[in-house]
C-alpha cells in the first residue's frame, strides 16, 4: 500500500482506503478498482493523489524508462528556460516535462524554426519612462464599459451567501456564456453519469464558486476578441492563462490557502494588462518583446526600465477600474514580484503558477522564455517538484477541457 500522484494512477489500480474529496466527500470506496471516471473525478475537484495498494515496498511504483530525447528539443527547452536555474528540483521537472511535451506535439524541424532569431515587424521607439498608463487606460473606452453581467458575476463571486439559484438566474441572461458553460459541464471530464440540461442543476452540481469563476473568466476573454491574429493568437494566450488559473487554484487547494476560486480568477486574469497594450499600443510592446528575446532579459523587468511600469501594475489598475475585489487585483500586480505583496504566501501561489503555466506549452504566447522562478517563494508553498508535476498534469487537462468548450463555435 502506498500514495501515489494523480498523474501516476492508472484503472484496475485497488484503492487501499476511501477515496475523498477534499470536502470528504466519497468518489470511490476502499477496496474497489480505479475506473477511469473516478480519475476524471479526482483531477475536477482537485484530488491528488491516492492511497492504492500496488506499491512497492520503496513507496513507488516501477516508473517506466524516459525515451531519450533529439537534440532539437533539449536545445528547445534550454532556451525556453535561459532564465531559470535548472539545477532547482522544480525547474529540472518542468524544463524536462517541457522537452518531452514539445517532442510529442513538434517535430525537430519545427523546434528548430522555433530557436531563430525574433522579428518584431514595426517597432516603436522604446517609450519614455513618463508613459502615464491613466492615459492608455483612458484610451481604452470599451474597457471600461464592460456588459453589466460583468459585475453582476464579480459581485456573486465576492459575496459568499450568492446561492446557486441566483447565480443561474444571472448567468441565465446572456445566451452565448449559458451555452458554453452548459457545454463544458457536459464533458467527458466532468464524467457526470446524466446530461445536465439547466444552468440551475450546473450551478448546484460544479459548485457555485468554480462555475462564477468560469462565467467571469468567459466574459473577460470575449472584451478582447478584436486584437488582430498578427499580434498574438489569443486562443495560445488564453490557453495558458485558462490553464495558469486552474493550476493557481489547484496549488491553492493543496497548500491549504483559503478561496481557490478567487486564485483561479487571479490566475486566469494575471496577463491582462498584456492584452491592453496588445490592443492600444502594439509598437510599444514589440518593441520590448523584440529586446527580451535579443537580451534574454525578463519580459516585465524590461518594460519597467523602458516605461516605469509592468504589465502586472497595467492589469491591476484596469481591475481596479473593473471594481474587482482587490485580492485580484493586488495577485496580478505582484504575480512578477510575490515578496513584496502585502500577503507573500498568497501572492507565492499565483507566482508559481505563472511560471509553471509559461513551462507547458511549447508555443509560447508572446513571452519568449519562462519567467523567472522566485525560490524564496517557491519555498512559501512547501511543496516537491513531484507535487507541483502531479498538479501541472492536472491543470493541462483541466485547461484544455475548458478552452474546448469556451471555443468551440
Amino acid at each position: 500500500m502506498g500514495i501515489l500522484g494523480i498523474n501516476r494512477l492508472k484503472t484496475g489500480m485497488t484503492l487501499a482506503s476511501d477515496l475523498c474529496t477534499l470536502e470528504g466527500r466519497v468518489i470511490l470506496k476502499a477496496g474497489q478498482p480505479l475506473t477511469e471516471l473516478a480519475i476524471r473525478a479526482c483531477m475536477v475537484w482537485g484530488v491528488n493523489e491516492a492511497d492504492v495498494r500496488e506499491v512497492t515496498a520503496s513507496g513507488c511504483e516501477a516508473e517506466e524508462t524516459a525515451p531519450p530525447l533529439a537534440e532539437p528539443f533539449k536545445k528547445l527547452a534550454v532556451n525556453r528556460f535561459r532564465l531559470n536555474d535548472t539545477r532547482h528540483p522544480a525547474m529540472r521537472a518542468l524544463a524536462r516535462s517541457f522537452a518531452v511535451r514539445a517532442s510529442e506535439l513538434l517535430s525537430p524541424e519545427q523546434a528548430e524554426s522555433m530557436l531563430a532569431p525574433y522579428h518584431a515587424g514595426n517597432s516603436a521607439p522604446v517609450a519614455s519612462r513618463h508613459r502615464d498608463m491613466g492615459d492608455i487606460l483612458k484610451n481604452e473606452a470599451e474597457l471600461a464599459s464592460l456588459p453589466s453581467i460583468f459585475h453582476e458575476i464579480s459581485e456573486a463571486l465576492s459575496n459568499p451567501c450568492s446561492s446557486a439559484a441566483y447565480v443561474a438566474e444571472i448567468i441565465s441572461k446572456d445566451v452565448s456564456l449559458s451555452a458554453r458553460l452548459l457545454r463544458l459541464v457536459n464533458t467527458p471530464f466532468y464524467g457526470f453519469p446524466s446530461k445536465i440540461d439547466t444552468l440551475s442543476r450546473a450551478v448546484a452540481i460544479v459548485g457555485t464558486n468554480q462555475l462564477t469563476s468560469l462565467a467571469l473568466g468567459i466574459t473577460v476573454m470575449s472584451s478582447f476578441d478584436d486584437i488582430p491574429e498578427d499580434q498574438i493568437r489569443m486562443q495560445d494566450f488564453w490557453l495558458q492563462s485558462v490553464t495558469c488559473g486552474t493550476l493557481a487554484r489547484l496549488l491553492a487547494i493543496r497548500t491549504d490557502i483559503p478561496g481557490d476560486e478567487r486564485f483561479f480568477v487571479a490566475g486566469l486574469l494575471h496577463d491582462v494588462g498584456r492584452l491592453v497594450l496588445l490592443r492600444s499600443q502594439p509598437g510599444m510592446i514589440r518593441t520590448v518583446l523584440k529586446q527580451a528575446h535579443c537580451c534574454g532579459l525578463p519580459l516585465h523587468e524590461l518594460e519597467q526600465t523602458c516605461w516605469g511600469w509592468d504589465h502586472g501594475d497595467l492589469g491591476a489598475a484596469l481591475l481596479k477600474q473593473w471594481k474587482l475585489p482587490f485580492f485580484i487585483e493586488h495577485q496580478v500586480r505582484h504575480h512578477h514580484a510575490p515578496l513584496r505583496a502585502m500577503r507573500p504566501e498568497e501572492a507565492a501561489v499565483t507566482h508559481v503558477a505563472e511560471v509553471a503555466s509559461h513551462a507547458i506549452f511549447p508555443r509560447n504566447n508572446g513571452t519568449p522564455f519562462v519567467p523567472p522562478l522566485s525560490t524564496e517563494a517557491w519555498d512559501m508553498l512547501g511543496i516537491s517538484a513531484n507535487d507541483l508535476m502531479d498538479i501541472v498534469n492536472q491543470a493541462r487537462q483541466q485547461g484544455e477541457t475548458i478552452m474546448a468548450a469556451f471555443f468551440d463555435d
